[in-house]
């Protein structure tokens, strides 16, 4: 339910550099009544002590699940396929898949936001 990255600044000319991601279901949305929590992104310069202050924002309110998935070649495979987890391998997946699921039905909900690496090594 979260993912951590770096990647170039996205943020126009007021920000350039590298700037370290962290996309996270955050519970605080959610309470008495509502089991929805907040889907949030803390952006901040990279560094490597992680001594920079962070910007937080909400991206979607009332997220009841949020998955990733992970296509590409782990080492020892012979081809790429979709995996639930990409811990500990040394070559970025070619794509990342992000769902989002809400309390209430919506109909974008059903399709997953799928972004291919720029940089993965292809291997």
């Amino acid at each position: 339910d979260a993912l951590a990255f770096v990647a170039p600044a996205s943020l126009g000319a007021q920000q350039t550099g590298l700037q370290d991601y962290s996309i996270a279901l955050d519970a605080s949305g959610a309470g008495a009544g509502n089991p929805g929590r907040l889907l949030a992104i803390s952006m901040r310069p990279y560094s490597r002590q992680g001594d920079t202050q962070a910007t937080n924002s909400v991206l979607m309110r009332d997220v009841t699940t949020l998955t990733f998935h992970y296509f590409g070649r782990r080492s020892g495979e012979d081809s790429a396929s979709w995996h639930d987890e990409w811990i500990g391998e040394w070559a970025l997946p070619q794509l990342v898949e992000m769902r989002v699921a809400f309390l209430s039905p919506q109909p974008a909900a059903g399709r997953p936001l799928v972004v291919e690496l720029r940089l993965w090594n292809g291997n």
